[in-house]
């Protein structure tokens, strides 16, 4: 699965199709993650919740 588009600062843009501004926002969200010491997890897509495409878990300090 592969969901295109961009993110610009806290907003992000899904693409319709592939272009010059779009890329991975999966890979950039994971991107992210790693890079804010936080953790990404790759998991088979037949042991996610009713057999959905992505999960997250989201986890902030109060």
């Amino acid at each position: 699965m592969e969901s295109l588009g961009a993110i610009y600062g806290s907003d992000a843009e899904l693409a319709e199709a592939p272009g010059a501004g779009s890329y991975g926002v999966l890979d950039a969200i994971a991107r992210r993650v790693l890079l804010s010491g936080g953790e990404a997890l790759a998991e088979r897509q037949g042991d996610l919740p009713d057999g959905d495409a992505v999960a997250a878990i989201l986890r902030y300090a109060l």
